[in-house]
């Protein structure tokens, strides 16, 4: 889908309107639910009311057509029946979505359990620019400048949905389209945002996959910031989400697939594992050269496990105490990755001490990993 389906022109409607024709013309009915919902989205846009109730009714008469519609045809006829009721809610003046007039799109009767897009509320405009940025990864196609303008449209109608429901799919539209222009940082901080809003998401909310998206997209920011450990947490928080049937339930597993399969490969080449016996320390030593400054992460498997990094400069004398530069008492697996840096070093030697001491019986794994690249590492115990 063109981006311009997004502007005021109804050309790109038509375009739609159009190609829904020929599959008419041919006898083909796959993809004519979703096709002619788009147009109507469109006509929508462009404020052409009288094509956008046309394409709506086009949609909506193929509810009556005994056919295994795929998951998105199936989407698109309840979205139909969505914007269906608030057109007549709102002709009769009723407020739509009150109680016993909820705008959420019924289950098919022969479907009991088929998936929905939990959408209680009918935001086209959303609708439309998930389409664009998720459904279709139209960001992907567009210039830059294109790009901008797209987010400047989301952000327009953002300021239209003050619930949390609404908030998170302007905000996983706005992520997800940052992802796909691989502005990492910015992809970041909007998803970061999208999931903070996870309290206060509704059932409905949840169903709707914007959670999820949001989770997939700070998973991949991060490990193309070079962030594994971190990419890794957020992958583990989006397989922990407690909905599973969303609407983005098969596209966001397979990228999350995807980038495990990346991730993991990442440790494989950069991690290295360190088993602390119960009882013990187990140290990695580093000698560093002037004017080095090292990054330093690690992810406990289970558990806790203390911590300390500490370097010692070439020029102390015997009997001075080591400079420290990070200490973490019991950080607990749970809290994901710990991290941490050196600053600009002189030459001398740096020592990361992991510490199981406290533990009379139980030894503790972990994964370590140090940067730059090429640092002559030893490990000690004790």
């Amino acid at each position: 889908m063109h981006f311009h389906v997004a502007a005021s022109s109804s050309l790109p409607a038509k375009m739609v309107r159009d190609a829904v024709e020929v599959y008419r013309s041919v006898g083909r009915r796959a993809l004519c639910p979703s096709l002619s919902l788009n147009s109507h989205l469109c006509y929508t846009r462009a404020g052409c009311e009288e094509r956008a109730v046309e394409m709506l009714a086009l949609c909506r008469s193929y509810r009556e057509e005994k056919k295994k519609w795929s998951p998105l045809d199936r989407m698109s006829l309840r979205q139909a029946e969505a914007a269906h009721r608030q057109a007549q809610a709102t002709a009769t003046g009723s407020a739509a979505g009150d109680e016993g007039g909820s705008l959420e799109a019924e289950p098919d009767e022969d479907e009991a359990g088929s998936d929905q897009s939990g959408q209680k509320r009918w935001r086209p405009m959303l609708l439309l620019y998930q389409k664009i940025s998720c459904v279709y990864r139209g960001v992907n196609f567009m210039k830059p400048e294109a790009a901008q303008e797209f987010l400047q449209m989301v952000q327009e109608e953002a300021q239209k949905h003050e619930d949390a429901d609404g908030r998170c799919i302007a905000l996983c539209i706005q992520a997800e389209a940052m992802r796909q222009s691989e502005d990492w940082d910015e992809a970041l901080r909007l998803a970061g945002e999208g999931v903070a809003l996870q309290p206060e998401l509704t059932t409905a909310g949840l169903k709707t996959g914007s959670l999820h998206f949001c989770h997939l997209v700070l998973a991949y920011s991060h490990y193309a910031l070079g962030r594994p450990s971190l990419a890794q947490e957020a992958l583990t928080k989006l397989s922990s989400l407690s909905v599973g049937d969303h609407f983005f339930q098969k596209q966001v597993e397979f990228k999350a697939t995807h980038l495990r399969f990346l991730v993991g490969a990442e440790f494989e080449e950069s991690y290295r594992e360190i088993s602390v016996a119960a009882r013990s320390k187990e140290r990695l030593v580093v000698e560093v050269q002037e004017g080095t400054s090292i990054q330093w992460d690690f992810i406990l498997s289970n558990y806790t496990v203390d911590f300390v990094a500490m370097f010692t400069p070439a020029t102390a004398k015997e009997g001075d105490a080591p400079q420290e530069l990070q200490r973490v008492e019991q950080h607990q697996a749970q809290d994901g990755p710990c991290e941490g840096t050196s600053g600009v070093l002189t030459a001398g030697r740096l020592e990361l001490v992991f510490s199981n001491t406290f533990s009379m019986l139980r030894g503790k794994t972990l994964q370590c990993r140090l940067q730059p690249d090429g640092l002559v590492v030893h490990q000690e115990a004790g």
